[in-house]
Formats: structure tokens, C-alpha cells, sequence
């Protein structure tokens, strides 16, 4: 399962204070997903996804939460990332749980 990445939003203790349910993310990335896609399963919590960059880079991260926005627009927080970190473009795959591990 992949999903396509349109934006992202940083979280930061400067801002997120003034938003409880923000600030209790701590900071990280909120990764917007394409509105096309659906809903990441809320399985994804806790596990590591491949974050394909446009450059060709691979790197893996483990999913804080799964989110849904305003008009349902699903999205991706991983905490301790930066925009840098997933740039508009890149591509977020996941595998299914192996059930034997």
C-alpha cells in the first residue's frame, strides 16, 4: 500500500501550545496525504513505513498516529520530523502486519 504526499505541516512546541490536542503530539511532522487516497488504516500506528523521497532516498519511520482533516483529507504525524524530512512529493509505503511476528 502506498500513499502519495501533497504537504506537510510542522508541529512545534512554539505553536502548539495554544492547541492541546497538538501539543500533546509533541513535535513532529503531520504528513498530508492526496485526498484521492483512502484513509490509512489506524493500524499503521506504531509501525515503520518506507518514506521514498523524490531524490530517490529511502528512509524509515514509524507512524505516531494516523489523522483525518478537514473534508476527511488523511494524513500521516511522525514525531521528531522535519519538512525536510519527507518533502511534497515522496511517496509513503506500508506492508501488511506479519501475523507470526
Amino acid at each position: 500500500m502506498a500513499f502519495h504526499v501533497i504537504d506537510t505541516i510542522e508541529h512545534r512546541a512554539e505553536w502548539t501550545n495554544r492547541y492541546p490536542d497538538s501539543a500533546a503530539k509533541g513535535d513532529g511532522l503531520l504528513v498530508i496525504l492526496a485526498p484521492s487516497e483512502p484513509l490509512p488504516d489506524a493500524s499503521l500506528t506504531g509501525q515503520a513505513v518506507l518514506i521514498h523521497r523524490p531524490d530517490g532516498s529511502v528512509s524509515e519511520h514509524v507512524v505516531a498516529s494516523v489523522e483525518e482533516g478537514a473534508n476527511d483529507v488523511p494524513g500521516l504525524f511522525f514525531r521528531g520530523l522535519r519538512a525536510a524530512d519527507v518533502p511534497r512529493g515522496s511517496t509513503v509505503s506500508a506492508w501488511p502486519r506479519n501475523s507470526d511476528s
